[in-house]
């Protein structure tokens, strides 16, 4: 049985039909909850195609891939030479660590094409977090509070005695109140100054400076600036991929633990 299992992984999907799934990059969600994922399907016959598309969730491991739901099928019509993108929400489990599913998609027996998702620890922070004895975020997205506070508040409920020697973070922006840039910058500046991380979100509204990296850090006094394109952390609530640079990030802002080569290729 596991032999079967591990074939439909190696082979290409079985499909004589003009429907097909558009290859695309694995995508990544976080677990424990429902998330949506997107895939494009492509009828590249003259006529119409109707679809009775259905579903199949397996978890793929190294020796074999485990059936995990399935969703019911409906009915679906493609134009000729027409791609359409299907949004599918699907509640995923909890994972310790980055796990591999893997969704099959159907046209009633027939397969079309497997779409690979990459589920995500629900919150990415909280080690990064631990290298710091306190935390203050100013002036930043709804999203991204919402993300920094809740990882705080998780870190504080398991761990009271914080190493008073570690330095404290602060993250700035993007979103200052009118007025108040110039005196939130100077304040940053000197709170990085007396020994704290300081992490700076900006928006570069400069269109030629797009190519140029999307972050960069500096010692300030006795603590580290790190400047980061707040297009760096976009979607961080949803988007395990955005939580991984912002944990790379503070790690470096903590001026305790250098970042790795591929850690830098992610953010940037």
């Amino acid at each position: 049985m596991n032999v079967i299992l591990v074939l439909f992984l190696a082979i290409a999907p079985l499909t004589g039909a003009a429907v097909e799934l558009v290859k695309a990059a694995p995508q990544a969600v976080l677990g424990n909850g429902p998330r949506s994922i997107e895939f494009a399907l492509r009828n590249s016959a003259l006529t119409n195609a109707q679809l009775a598309v259905g579903y199949q969730l397996f978890q793929a491991s190294s020796t074999l891939a485990a059936p995990w739901q399935t969703v019911p099928r409906r009915e679906l019509t493609i134009l000729s030479n027409q791609t359409i993108v299907q949004a599918l929400e699907i509640p995923w489990p909890k994972v310790a660590a980055p796990s591999r599913f893997i969704l099959r998609v159907l046209d009633r027996e027939l397969i079309l094409g497997n779409v690979d998702v990459w589920v995500y620890p629900e919150n990415l922070l909280t080690n990064s977090l631990s290298l710091f004895r306190s935390w203050s975020f100013d002036s930043t997205r709804p999203d991204l509070q919402q993300v920094l506070e809740t990882a705080a508040a998780l870190l504080k409920r398991t761990n009271e005695n914080f190493d008073p020697q570690l330095p404290e973070v602060a993250v700035y922006g993007p979103e200052f109140p009118p007025g108040t840039r110039r005196a939130r910058i100077a304040e940053a500046l000197a709170l990085c100054r007396s020994g704290a991380g300081v992490v700076l979100i900006s928006i570069d509204y400069d269109e030629s400076r797009l190519p140029a990296p999307s972050f960069y850090f500096a010692r300030v006094g006795k603590g580290v600036l790190v400047r980061v394109r707040d297009e760096a952390l976009a979607n961080v609530k949803n988007d395990p991929r955005a939580q991984m640079r912002l944990a790379s990030i503070l790690r470096l802002a903590s001026g305790l633990s250098p970042l790795k080569s591929s850690e830098c290729e992610l953010i940037l």
